[in-house]
């Protein structure tokens, strides 16, 4: 049987990383964990038993609350003004990509594979409605 683990980034602490989660999410949180794991890429079968944590933190309790919601934009900006990796052009914050690629979508649409057009083209065809492009100029399958 094959077996999936998740794969550290960045060596020791990158292993750390997965293996604090891991311990939270899998151990903690009661899900499976390591080899225990299905591929949620090619096995829809078998329930998948992920488990989760959530941490959450009352700031008003620590020693920074007067300037907690000043201190997190200036980490971002600090972050953000750091040099880029190699071949990017500039440093993105966790949903930044998917913001930009939303709006993208927004006003141009969404580019699909060809192999997933030709299938709904296909089952539109199947059940007698017209595709897209015969939509567009106007052919009426009805």
């Amino acid at each position: 049987a094959e077996q999936w683990v998740v794969l550290p980034l960045g060596g020791p602490k990158g292993s750390a990383l997965a293996i604090m989660n891991e311990s939270l999410c899998g151990v903690l949180g009661g899900g499976c964990f390591a080899s225990s794991m299905g591929n949620l890429y090619t096995d829809f079968d078998t329930l998948q038993d992920i488990g989760h944590f959530f941490l959450v933190i009352d700031t008003s309790r620590t020693h920074l609350s007067e300037n907690y919601a000043e201190r997190v934009p200036q980490l971002r900006d600090e972050l953000k003004a750091s040099a880029p990796a190699e071949g990017f052009s500039s440093v993105k914050m966790p949903g930044e990509v998917e913001i930009e690629r939303a709006a993208q979508m927004s006003d141009s649409g969404i580019t699909l594979p060809t192999n997933m057009i030709d299938d709904l083209n296909e089952t539109a065809r199947q059940l007698g409605a017209a595709t897209p492009a015969e939509y567009a100029a106007g052919e009426d399958l009805t």
